[in-house]
């Protein structure tokens, strides 16, 4: 039997940061870029820098079932597929892309009230 890791602690040193990012994020694009950047802090904790990861590695996917895509390099990557079968990473990438589409709907469906339009 395989012991399953997990990275609950890697994700609540991340949480606190990431909810201020996304609570001021001023549109969707903030809002991409802080998941894109915070799920790469995540791989590159749990991978110990052993894959360099560009921010198109992973990307927020609104339309995806996940919530998010991975390119194809990270998916043929043996130690990232290693890591999504043996541990709790997939459900924790998904936590953070729940909490990126309830702010992404919030913005789709008020784009009157984005930061931005408020100061002006």
């Amino acid at each position: 039997m395989t012991r399953r890791m997990s990275f609950t602690s890697t994700e609540k040193e991340l949480i606190p940061e990431f909810r201020e990012k996304i609570n001021h994020a001023e549109g969707v694009i903030d809002l991409e870029n802080f998941f894109s950047h915070t799920v790469i802090k995540l791989l590159h904790k749990t991978m110990n820098g052993g894959l360099p990861l560009m921010p198109d590695d992973i990307q927020f996917a609104p339309e995806c079932k996940a919530g998010y895509k991975i390119s194809t390099r990270l998916q043929e990557d043996r130690m990232y597929h290693d890591l999504m079968e043996n541990s709790d990473l997939e459900q924790i990438i998904r936590k953070f892309a729940s909490a990126t589409a309830k702010r992404y709907a919030h913005f789709r469906n008020h784009p009157e009230k984005t930061p931005s339009n408020i100061r002006n």
